[in-house]
């Protein structure tokens, strides 16, 4: 019969085999862009080539939110960051650090620059989707999704 002693040694065990990274606030930001189909509304919104491309310009722009919303800023330090904080929790699982270096940030950035000029009303609606945040009380805030989508 297996003693305490036995079960904290196999526990122990299996605690050397656990991976644990460090997300933030991220995996929080994430799952609401996903709500919100934040990557489908951008990839949608802005003209790219599915060929040319290892990442869309919609989840570079949701690892730039993601690492904003942490107080990153530099574009430059994005592989880093996400080296440190667990890329398949935060962006998924076919996402590589590597492939967020800021020359990758700044292409989507160009893209979404390119539409300012036309508006969001050629052919998806009014701005697709925003985030409404209101709080005044030390309770948490009350955050609603709306999007033009059904």
């Amino acid at each position: 019969m297996p003693s305490d002693a036995d079960d904290l040694i196999a526990l122990l065990g299996a605690l050397d085999r656990v991976d644990s990274h460090e997300v933030g606030v991220g995996v929080v930001v994430r799952e609401m862009l996903e709500r919100m189909q934040f990557i489908e509304t951008v990839d949608e919104a802005l003209k790219w080539d599915r060929e040319q491309c290892r990442l869309s310009p919609g989840q570079r722009l949701l690892a730039m939110v993601v690492a904003i919303v942490d107080n990153r800023r530099a574009l430059y330090r994005l592989p880093l960051f996400f080296q440190t904080r667990g890329v398949e929790l935060l962006l998924g699982s076919a996402v590589s650090p590597e492939a967020l270096n800021d020359k990758a940030m700044a292409r989507a950035l160009d893209k979404l620059d390119s539409r300012k000029d036309r508006g969001w009303e050629d052919g998806i609606g009014s701005p697709p989707c925003f985030l409404a945040c209101s709080s005044g009380t030390p309770e948490p805030a009350v955050i609603e999704v709306q999007t033009d989508r059904p």
